[in-house]
C-alpha cells in the first residue's frame, strides 16, 4: 500500500474507528492530534501523537503550534525533496483526515472578538488548502461518507486513484470556503463596518433543456436553507430533469404543503387542473406535461403515459415505478407531507445580481376545501388566470390579455360555485360574474374595492 503515514485531526468521529482499523491493518502509521487521544484510545489501535519520539526531542520546550507549522511545511513540499533532508523532524504524510473545528451558534454569540480569534481553527484551514494544492501526493479526507470509496480504492490497487484525489481536494476546498464565509460574517459583526449576509451555493447537477435551445443550465442549492424541494428525489436515475421539471415540481409541492391527497396536471410551469383524488377525466396535454399526485399507481401512470404525459411527480407504488423504468419515464418522488416546509426567503436573479426578499407566509387554515382549490392556483400561476373550483376539483384557464379574460367569462361555462382571479377586474366583468350566481368570488383587492358581499379580497386574508 502506498499510504504510509496518516495524520488524523477530524472532529467528526462517524465511521472513524472502522476506517482507522482498516488502514492500520494495511501497515500505515497513524499520528493523531492530541485533542483526539481520548477518542482514538477507545479503538484499541496503535497510534502516535505529534509530541511522540523525534518530534518531542526536536521541538522540546516549543508550543504545539510550532509542530503544526511543521506539518504544513511537509505538505507544500514534494515528497522526494522533503525526504532527502534527514534533518526534517516529521514524516511526510500521505493522507490527512481532517476538518475545521466548528463553533456552535450559541457559543459564537457569547464570544468576544479576542475569544473568537482564539477559537478559530486556522491550522485546519491552512492544512486543507496546502493538501488540496498537493493532492497528487496527499489524500485529504474531510467527510466520513468518503471512507468507503477510499477503502475500495486501496483494496483494489493499494492507493487512492487520481480522480478520487481530485474530488476529495475539491471537497476540502469547499469546506474551507464554508468556514471562511462564516469567519468573514463573524468578524464583520465585530468590526461593525458593514453587515454581510452570505449565500453559499452548493453544486447539485447539470440540467437538460427541453425547450429546443442548446443552452446548458446548472442546478445549485443554497447551503443551510431548506424549502419545498428538500428530499424530492429523481426516482428514475436514467432520466435527467430540466428547469421546467423543477418549476412543475415546485408548484405541486406548494399544493402538497397546503393540502393532503391532492392531484394536479401541470403544463410548462402552469397549473391547469387540481383534484382531491386521482380520478382522471379530462387530460390537458401540452408540451412538458407533468401529472403530480399523492398516489400514482400502475394503471394511472400507464394510462397517462399513453395519452402523452411525459413526467410524473408524487408518491408511487412499486408497480408504477417498475413501469417508469421499463418505459424510460421521468419520475420524481416526494417525502412525507409532515416534513415538507416552505423556505422563508425568495431569490430573484438580475444578470450578475441576486435579490433576496422575505417570503410572506400564507395562512389558508380558515378556508374551506373549495376555496383553497380556487385560490392556490391563481396565487401560483402567472397572470391572467381564472380558477373555478368545487369541493372536489378546480380547473384553471390562463389567457394572455384582459380582452381574452372577458371573452372567456362570456363564452365558457364556469359551473363550479367558487371562482378566483389573480388580477382585479372592472365593473362590467363584476356584474357578469354576479349574474352567474357564484357562491364566492375571490379577487386580489389591491387595485380597487368591491361592494358585493360575495366578492372576497383575498389579499386581506394574508396580511
Amino acid at each position: 500500500m502506498n499510504i504510509k503515514k496518516i495524520y488524523v485531526g477530524i472532529h467528526n468521529s462517524e465511521k472513524l474507528d472502522e476506517f482507522l482499523r482498516f488502514i492500520t491493518k494495511k501497515g500505515a502509521d497513524i499520528y493523531i492530534d492530541p485533542e483526539l487521544v481520548s477518542t482514538v484510545e477507545q479503538y484499541n489501535i496503535p497510534y502516535k501523537t505529534l509530541l511522540d519520539e523525534d518530534t518531542e526531542k526536536t521541538f522540546e520546550g516549543h508550543q504545539l503550534n510550532l509542530l503544526k507549522e511543521g506539518i504544513i511545511n511537509t505538505l507544500i513540499s514534494e515528497p522526494e525533496e522533503y525526504l532527502k533532508d534527514k534533518s526534517k523532524p516529521f514524516p511526510f504524510f500521505d493522507m490527512l483526515i481532517l476538518d475545521p473545528k466548528t463553533i456552535t451558534e450559541e457559543k459564537r454569540k457569547k464570544l468576544s472578538e479576542k475569544e473568537l480569534t482564539k477559537e478559530l481553527d486556522f491550522f485546519s484551514i491552512a492544512v486543507l488548502v496546502a493538501a488540496a494544492r498537493n493532492h497528487r501526493n496527499v489524500v485529504i479526507l474531510t467527510d466520513p461518507s468518503d471512507y468507503d470509496d477510499v477503502m475500495s480504492d486501496i483494496e483494489y490497487c493499494g492507493d487512492v486513484i487520481l480522480r478520487r484525489r481530485r474530488k476529495l481536494a475539491l471537497k476540502a476546498l469547499y469546506k474551507v470556503a464554508i468556514y471562511s464565509s462564516q469567519m468573514h460574517k463573524d468578524f464583520s459583526q465585530y468590526f461593525a463596518a458593514e453587515k454581510y449576509d452570505h449565500l453559499t451555493l452548493e453544486y447539485v447537477m447539470q440540467l437538460i433543456t427541453n425547450d429546443g435551445f442548446q443552452e446548458q443550465s446548472t442546478l445549485y442549492k443554497l447551503e443551510g436553507v431548506s424549502g419545498l424541494l428538500e428530499d424530492v428525489h429523481i426516482g428514475n436515475p436514467t432520466k435527467s430533469i430540466s428547469l421546467t421539471d423543477l418549476n412543475n415540481v415546485r408548484l405541486f409541492m406548494t399544493l402538497y404543503y397546503y393540502m393532503d391527497d391532492i392531484s394536479a396536471f401541470i403544463v410548462d410551469g402552469k397549473i391547469l387542473e387540481t383534484r382531491m383524488d386521482n380520478d382522471i377525466r379530462d387530460v390537458p396535454i401540452g408540451r412538458n406535461t407533468m401529472y403530480a399526485s399523492t398516489h400514482i399507481d400502475y394503471s394511472t401512470i400507464k394510462k397517462l403515459f399513453s395519452l402523452g404525459v411525459d413526467s410524473f411527480c408524487g408518491v408511487f407504488d412499486k408497480d408504477a415505478v417498475g413501469f417508469a423504468y421499463q418505459n424510460n419515464i421521468s419520475i420524481l418522488t416526494v417525502p412525507d407531507r409532515e416534513s415538507v416546509q416552505i423556505s422563508t426567503m425568495e431569490l430573484l436573479g438580475f444578470e450578475e445580481y441576486v435579490a433576496k426578499k422575505r417570503r410572506k407566509p400564507v395562512d389558508l387554515n380558515s378556508l374551506c376545501l373549495s376555496d383553497k382549490l380556487a385560490i392556490l392556483p391563481v396565487l401560483l400561476n402567472p397572470p391572467l388566470c381564472i380558477s373555478n373550483a368545487s369541493k372536489e376539483e378546480s380547473k384553471q384557464v390562463i389567457v394572455s390579455t384582459y380582452y381574452d379574460l372577458k371573452k372567456s367569462i362570456r363564452e365558457n361555462e364556469y359551473s363550479y360555485p367558487v371562482i378566483a382571479f389573480n388580477i382585479d377586474i372592472d365593473d362590467e366583468l363584476v356584474n357578469r360574474l354576479l349574474e352567474n350566481n357564484f357562491e364566492r368570488i375571490y379577487l386580489p383587492g389591491k387595485k380597487r374595492k368591491y361592494s358585493s358581499d360575495i366578492i372576497i379580497p383575498y389579499s386581506e386574508l394574508f396580511e
